[in-house]
């Protein structure tokens, strides 16, 4: 069976392919060895014309959960990481901003202090 395509998936998720960070410099930076994932600007390359440009947001303002899965991992984060960064978003509705906060949540358990109650289907 296959999934059907959405308008928004094309428009928001398949237009830019991260690659690298980029110093104030512009000098590029391999994503494993930046120092600060959240703050440090990153570099984009659009599908369509292949050109490359500075990302004008970083991690920090996007958050991780801005990012698809396939730009989040170019950009060094683990499958782990991006999944806490997705259920803290959903559990308390707030986006994780930095190196440390990620570390927190990693090493956490998810809570409910939000209010935030999910609902299973039976």
């Amino acid at each position: 069976m296959t999934r059907q395509q959405h308008a928004q998936d094309r428009n928001h998720w398949d237009v830019h392919l991260a690659t690298s960070f980029v110093d104030n410099d512009g000098d590029l930076i391999d994503p494993f060895d930046a120092t600060d994932r959240f703050n440090t600007r990153f570099v984009v390359r659009r599908f369509d014309t292949g050109t490359e440009l500075a990302y004008e947001h970083t991690v920090a303002d996007i958050g991780i959960d801005g990012l698809s899965i396939r730009n989040a991992i170019a950009l060094g984060f683990s499958t782990a990481e991006y999944h806490a960064a997705m259920r803290y978003r959903i559990l308390e509705r707030e986006i994780i901003s930095s190196e440390e906060q990620l570390a927190e949540v990693m090493e956490s358990e998810p809570t409910f202090e939000s209010g935030f109650v999910p609902q299973f289907r039976r």
